[in-house]
């Protein structure tokens, strides 16, 4: 078992992890863990530039040469560089080298540890968001799912818990619901669970600690 996850990252960013994974690997099973309402239009976010951490691995997967080349027509000629793969992950590159299995990211298979807790009520959503549906974010949860089917591989969607509370008429017109019926997919919906909307479980709405 193993933690791709990446803060603030993109569909279209776990789509080229997955499937470089699975031009390589027959996992059993992919975990994709989805936040509440990561699928509405969201304003000043750049997902093609969040596709940096994939450049060094232009050349050593298609699926994620297909991606980065997307970014711009100008990607091709930057590539002519050996070093445009790596100019923002070398302070990441050299911390790597010098702590090896001693960093806790590599040690721990992914998972890191957040120490604390959120000190606030439960944020409750009554009203239909006004954020639209992203129209190209679904469809790179469609690719992910459709790939997984494809390499018969068995997709999970997860909503983990978070410190809010959703109406239920809401959360049933989630457009994850919609997806899991319409391919047959598992879909394990944690939101709303009371065991966990407890802020001693929590370090900010949206993160579980380390408890």
């Amino acid at each position: 078992c193993y933690n791709v996850g990446s803060g603030g990252q993109s569909f279209r960013y776990y789509y080229g992890i997955i499937g470089a994974i699975l031009e390589r690997y027959s996992p059993k099973i992919v975990i994709l863990d989805i936040t509440y309402g990561e699928w509405k239009v969201k304003t000043n976010v750049n997902e093609t530039d969040n596709l940096s951490p994939l450049l060094p691995f232009y050349s050593k997967s298609k699926m994620i040469k297909e991606l980065i080349l997307h970014r711009g027509k100008y990607e091709r000629i930057k590539f002519m560089s050996k070093i445009y793969p790596f100019n923002s992950q070398i302070t990441n590159i050299i911390h790597s080298f010098l702590t090896g299995d001693n960093d806790p990211n590599i040690s721990m298979d992914g998972y890191i540890p957040m120490i604390g807790e959120i000190n606030e009520p439960v944020i409750v959503i009554k009203d239909e968001p006004t954020l639209q549906d992203d129209s190209v974010k679904i469809c790179y949860i469609r690719k992910i799912i459709s790939l997984c089917l494809e390499k018969e591989v068995n997709l999970i969607i997860v909503n983990s818990p978070s410190y809010i509370y959703t109406e239920k008429e809401q959360r049933e017109h989630n457009i994850l619901y919609i997806l899991a019926q319409e391919y047959g997919i598992e879909i394990w919906d944690y939101t709303n669970n009371p065991k966990f909307l407890k802020p001693y479980y929590f370090v900010d709405i949206n993160h579980m600690n380390d408890n």
